[in-house]
C-alpha cells in the first residue's frame, strides 16, 4: 500500500510540473507543450538514444577509471532482485524526468526565446546547480557546494546547449538519463 502511494505521489508531481509547464508557455507564449520537443519522431528518439549511450559510456568509464585508481573491488548486492532493479530504473526516470521538465523545459525555452540562447542557457546552468546544494544537502559546506556547483553547473550547461540546439528535451533527457543511470549503485 505503502508503495502505490508513493507512486501516486510521484505521478501527481509529474503531472503537476506538466500542467504548470503547460500553463506558463500558454500564458507567455502561447504555445503548447510540444515546443519542449517531445514528439516521438524518429529523430527524436535517435537524440534520446544518442544522448543517453555517450553519457552512459562517459559515465562508465569515470566510474571505472576512480575504482581502478582507488582499487576498489566490486561485490554483487546479495540484495539484488528485478525488483530492486524496476524501482531504481524507475526512480531514475521519474527525478530525470521532474528535473528536464523544470531545467530544460518550459522555463528555458521562454529564456531562450526572451533573453537568447548564450543568457538563456546559462541562468539554466547556475540554477541547476545552486538546485543540487539542496538534492546533494550540501548546503553551508563551501568545498563540497564548490565541487558540486562545477560538476553539476557544467552539466546543466552542456544539457541546456543542447536543447538550444535540438530545440527539443530528448537529448538533454537522454544525457541525463545516461548519467544518472550510472550514478545508483543497485548490483
Amino acid at each position: 500500500m505503502e508503495e502505490c502511494l508513493r507512486l501516486v505521489v510521484a505521478m501527481l508531481g509529474i503531472l503537476i510540473i506538466l500542467l504548470a509547464s503547460w500553463l506558463i508557455l500558454f500564458l507567455f507564449e502561447k504555445k503548447s507543450l510540444l515546443v519542449l520537443g517531445f514528439t516521438l519522431v524518429t529523430k527524436k528518439l535517435k537524440q534520446f538514444g544518442l544522448g543517453f549511450l555517450v553519457s552512459a559510456a562517459i559515465c562508465a568509464g569515470v566510474t571505472l577509471v576512480l575504482a581502478a585508481l582507488r582499487s576498489e573491488t566490486w561485490l554483487l548486492n546479495s540484495q539484488f532482485n528485478f525488483t530492486l532493479l524496476l524501482d531504481s530504473v524507475w526512480y531514475d526516470l521519474k527525478s530525470v524526468f521532474t528535473e528536464e521538465l523544470i531545467y530544460r523545459g518550459a522555463l528555458l525555452y521562454i529564456l531562450i526565446k526572451k533573453l537568447g540562447n548564450k543568457k538563456g542557457v546559462l541562468i539554466s546552468a547556475i540554477a541547476f546547480g545552486v538546485y543540487h546544494w539542496f538534492s546533494f544537502g550540501a548546503l553551508g559546506n563551501v568545498v563540497p557546494m564548490i565541487y558540486i556547483f562545477l560538476l553539476t553547473g557544467l552539466m546543466g550547461l552542456v544539457w541546456a546547449y543542447a536543447f538550444a540546439k535540438t530545440e527539443s528535451i530528448m537529448l538533454p533527457f537522454g544525457f541525463h538519463l545516461g548519467w544518472s543511470d550510472q550514478q545508483r549503485t543497485v548490483v
